[in-house]
């Protein structure tokens, strides 16, 4: 859980080296910190609205989140869930493999549940 949050609030005050840091072989796999780190030039704000270990799935976490990026001269609200799969490598733990969706235009309830 302590990961996952970390990871989303390294990317919030823009530490991205710190959380290209955090991920797994698996998922950084034939990618460097620079290409990887294109994908959150537009970004302006992450922020967790749920986290929570899965009571199904050991070494799993849930989350959902919403980020506020800048496209050309307009602000972009998108919203995700789902969850990452957490390992311990060499003594540290990794964000292995996300399964996360964007959600086009969540109800009310969704920020909720």
């Amino acid at each position: 859980l302590d990961t996952v949050e970390t990871f989303y609030n390294y990317i919030k005050i823009r530490k991205l080296d710190k959380a290209f840091a955090l991920l797994g072989e698996k998922f950084v796999k034939g990618m460097t910190f620079e290409n990887w780190k294109k994908g959150y030039a537009p970004n302006l704000d992450t922020s967790i609205i749920k986290i929570e270990n899965d009571e199904n799935k050991e070494n799993f976490v849930n989350i959902k989140l919403s980020t506020k990026d800048l496209v050309g001269e307009e602000i972009v609200y998108k919203y995700f869930e789902g969850s990452w799969e957490i390992k311990e490598i060499d003594k540290n733990l990794k964000l292995w493999w996300p399964q996360i969706k964007e959600i086009k235009e969540p109800d009310w309830l969704w920020f909720y549940e």
